[in-house]
């Protein structure tokens, strides 16, 4: 056999040999370790399967008394029904569901006596059911007294693990924590019309939505009103969120809401009403509402005891004389009493007309009153200084302004109402006064 030959026999033994050992190395990896591996990682997974198909949910927590019962009704949606039957509140099934899903547990011991761990008498259980009627109950003990995570124990199975703290933490709740928190269930976009009527002293406001999807006043009279001011009432009554939830009360009286001081109609897009009660407390920091026919009495406390206290017609009028932005317009006329004018027009989302047209704009949209007045009077010392006709997509605004000796004033020309300006017009507006 020659050298060449040789070379070439001894390159075919090692390559053989690397075959040999790639192969093996191949086997090992895809037939015993990685199958190894991923049956470790379901192993450490604390749901077994995939927690998007849970259907149902029993919870019990003793330290908040909890002992609930909930029940998927859809895609995302999720119902207690029991103690309570009522919806569950969408921001926490979904941080607990959430906290669930990628929850690993390590195991401690294969056997263990629970005593040790405070699984013989468990803080929390956890019960959860899929849609192939899967079952899986986890028990959760006591804290681990260095890294905070806590033991626990699958129902049926005698190993002991641990588990994040923040699972248990974010399982740890309370039923109004679980529960929602606003008592109508809709959307404020397909609310078409409402009514708020007010006992001591008697009065009425009734809203409708126009073809533009905008508030209109039909009662007590047909006239502009602040889309914002309405929209936050409306927001208030529809998406508050409650402080305080009383289910099955004994006795109406203890809230006021036997002769509620306010009542509200709603309408949907659809035709279905609701009638929701209001009563403030003593101390008019809180209000109590239900929605008649319903049992259980909700606490609002921050924001909505303010926006429901609509003591007059003014208290809704848009305190800018104009009723439109800086955004919305798309022409504005400014007449002084001289007869000269100012013509400004939006082209190409800029202003023009003259030199410091954007200026000027923002002066004007800016202007806003401290107070609007439903038939309200000039004083007599105020001088008129000019006319603005401003026009946006769905309306024309004519207003007259007048300077007084303290503040500014303004009178809407198609309305009775006057707005009494937060100061005076030279400061508010001064390039309309070098014109």
């Amino acid at each position: 056999m020659g050298k060449k030959e040789e070379i070439m026999m001894r390159v075919r033994k090692s390559t053989f040999v690397l075959a040999i050992i790639l192969a093996s190395l191949l086997f090992y990896i895809f037939v015993i370790d990685l199958p190894s591996e991923k049956k470790k990682r379901e192993e450490s997974k604390l749901i077994p399967w995939d927690i998007d198909s849970a259907v149902s949910m029993e919870l019990k927590v003793e330290s908040k008394n909890l002992d609930v019962s909930l029940a998927k009704v859809g895609k995302d949606k999720w119902q207690i029904n029991s103690p309570v039957l009522t919806e569950a509140d969408d921001l926490t099934m979904s941080l607990i569901f959430s906290a669930l899903k990628d929850a690993k547990k390590e195991k401690v011991v294969d056997s263990g006596d629970p005593k040790d761990y405070g699984l013989d008498r468990p803080e929390m259980v956890l019960g959860l059911e899929n849609q192939k009627g899967e079952k899986i109950k986890l028990l959760f003990g006591k804290e681990h007294p260095i890294t905070g995570e806590r033991y626990l124990m699958v129902e049926g199975s005698k190993a002991i693990y641990l588990v994040g703290s923040y699972v248990y933490r974010q399982l740890s709740s309370d039923l109004y924590s679980l529960r929602k928190k606003d008592m109508i269930p809709e959307g404020t976009i397909v609310i078409q019309s409402f009514t708020l009527s007010y006992t001591k002293p008697a009065r009425e406001f009734s809203f409708k939505r126009n073809e533009q999807s905008l508030w209109d006043m039909t009662l007590p009279v047909s006239i502009p009103i602040g889309q914002d001011k309405v929209a936050d009432i409306l927001w208030d009554i529809v998406e508050g969120k409650a402080d305080e939830i009383i289910d099955n009360p004994k006795d109406l009286k203890d809230y006021s809401l036997d002769s509620p001081q306010l009542v509200v109609k709603l309408v949907t897009e659809k035709g279905k009403e609701y009638e929701v009660l209001y009563s403030w407390t003593k101390d008019e920091k809180s209000v109590w509402g239900m929605v008649k026919g319903e049992k259980s009495v909700y606490r609002f406390g921050r924001f909505i005891p303010k926006n429901l206290k609509v003591t007059s017609l003014n208290d809704l009028l848009d305190k800018r004389p104009l009723r439109s932005s800086y955004y919305s317009l798309e022409s504005i006329e400014v007449e002084y009493p001289n007869g000269s004018k100012i013509a400004l027009k939006k082209e190409n989302d800029k202003w023009v007309g003259v030199e410091n047209a954007e200026s000027l704009v923002r002066e004007i949209t800016d202007i806003m009153a401290s107070d609007a007045i439903y038939k309200g009077e000039i004083p007599p010392d105020a001088k008129p200084v000019f006319k603005v006709i401003a026009k946006d997509p769905n309306k024309e605004v004519k207003v007259e302004f007048y300077e007084g000796t303290e503040q500014g004033w303004a009178k809407d020309l198609e309305y009775p109402i006057v707005y009494k300006l937060e100061k005076l017009l030279e400061e508010l507006a001064p390039n309309l006064f070098k014109r």
